[in-house]
């Protein structure tokens, strides 16, 4: 089966982690065809409060705020085409599931609204004081970073664990990692 094939599996580590054990699910996790991301449970929260929680937050909130503008409601959603369907997609997920994630991430969450709320507000900044060139750059930084996403650059690194400090050596291993 392909199930697993290509797809991210996280392994999380902490201080006093079996090494042998880690080890040992590391490589049944890859026979099974995935990759194993290892990363800490914070950095996990961080990176799929980005990823995720984030993203159904806006869809939720677009297509509320749409269904709010009573004046342009019937309109827009009668001219909703390919980027605006695409865009609230996943506001079509159980309101209740996501209220729930929510509530038990909202320390990550709380920082990916604050920086997402950071960017539109500079991205409002040059477009109320016409500086489109500079917005023009902005537009390349998220074009460049959908094309490295889609392109499925994804170096393989195998991490050999032998160490009694599990959570010492991997940390390590992801500060190389994240600074190249």
């Amino acid at each position: 089966s392909d199930l697993f094939v290509g797809s991210p599996w996280v392994l999380t580590f902490s201080a006093g982690v079996d090494g042998e054990a880690y080890e040992k699910l590391t490589e049944f996790i890859l026979k099974l065809g995935a990759r194993v991301v290892p990363l800490t449970a914070e950095a996990h929260d961080a990176a799929v409060s980005q990823i995720s929680h984030l993203p159904h937050l806006i869809a939720y909130t677009l297509m509320a705020e749409t269904e709010s503008a009573s004046a342009v409601r019937l309109a827009a959603l009668e001219l909703a085409a390919g980027s605006f369907k695409d865009m609230v997609r996943v506001s079509g997920s159980s309101p209740a599931a996501w209220s729930d994630i929510c509530k038990f991430n909202a320390g990550a969450i709380q920082g990916s609204l604050d920086r997402f709320a950071n960017r539109l507000g500079e991205i409002r900044k040059l477009i109320c004081g016409g500086d489109f060139a500079r917005l023009a750059e902005v537009f390349k930084a998220g074009h460049k970073g959908y094309g490295r996403m889609t392109a499925g650059d994804r170096s393989v690194r195998t991490i050999e664990v032998k160490e009694s400090d599990v959570a010492g050596r991997l940390t390590g291993i992801l500060t190389e990692i994240q600074s190249q």
